[in-house]
Parts: C-alpha cells; sequence; structure tokens
C-alpha cells in the first residue's frame, strides 16, 4: 500500500463495479471476435459483387471498437477494485480483470488482422 492510500479514507461501500461490468471485461471482446467472423462471413457474397472491399473493414473496424470497450470495462473493474490484502494473496477481481484486459488485447488484435486482408486481398478472388 503507499504512503498517500494509507492517509486516505477507504473508499465508501458499493464502489465495485457491477459483476456484468466483470463479465463484459473477461468474455465481451471474445464474444465480439465471434460475432466478426460470423457477419463477415455473412458479408463476403455482398463484397464480391462489388468492385472492392466494402462492408468487411467497416465490419472491422465496428467490431475492433466494441472489443476496445471490454478492455476499457477491464480497466474500469481495476481501478474500481479495492486495495490488495497486506498478506499479497491474490484478488479474484483484479486477477479477472487483469485477464480480461489481456484477452481483450488478443483479440482486438485478432479481429485487426482477421479484417485487413480483405483491404489487400479480394474476397472472392483465388491465390494463384
Amino acid at each position: 500500500m503507499t504512503t498517500a492510500r494509507r492517509f486516505l479514507p477507504p473508499p465508501p461501500t458499493g464502489t465495485r463495479a457491477p459483476r456484468a461490468v466483470l463479465a463484459w471485461a473477461v468474455g465481451g471482446s471474445a464474444l465480439i471476435w465471434f460475432l466478426h467472423l460470423l457477419v463477415a462471413y455473412a458479408l463476403v457474397p455482398i463484397d464480391c459483387e462489388a468492385s472492392g472491399p466494402r462492408f468487411i473493414p467497416l465490419v472491422t473496424v465496428a467490431g475492433a471498437l466494441a472489443a476496445l470497450s471490454s478492455c476499457a470495462a477491464a480497466v474500469l473493474v481495476l481501478r474500481r477494485a479495492p486495495d490488495p490484502a497486506p498478506d499479497h494473496r491474490i484478488d479474484a477481481v483484479r486477477f479477472l480483470a487483469r485477464f480480461g484486459l489481456l484477452l481483450g488485447a488478443i483479440f482486438v488484435l485478432a479481429i485487426v488482422l482477421a479484417g485487413s486482408g480483405s483491404l489487400f486481398i479480394h474476397p472472392c478472388r483465388a491465390p494463384a
């Protein structure tokens, strides 16, 4: 515990982030990644009729922003989590928030990498 926190009064009860926010922080980015794959796969025939990629990059940007919202939820949970115990036990809320932040970063990267291919390769063009 830092010296500044030692002299501050404890936070009022009930300031902990709700469980739904913690659930979104841990599983939201994976859900968005799954939905991104489904929607992008469904939009391939529409993009095939167009001369270039139209909807898949938009879905990718929207999915990446939604997955970033789960990272923001993880940061919110981390900031609202109570101080760790003096005996350095692992707090479940802090652990889940850090795990959600790591998962969020991985899934944002996966969404961006999966969707960025349509910018360089037309969805219907077979590889040579």
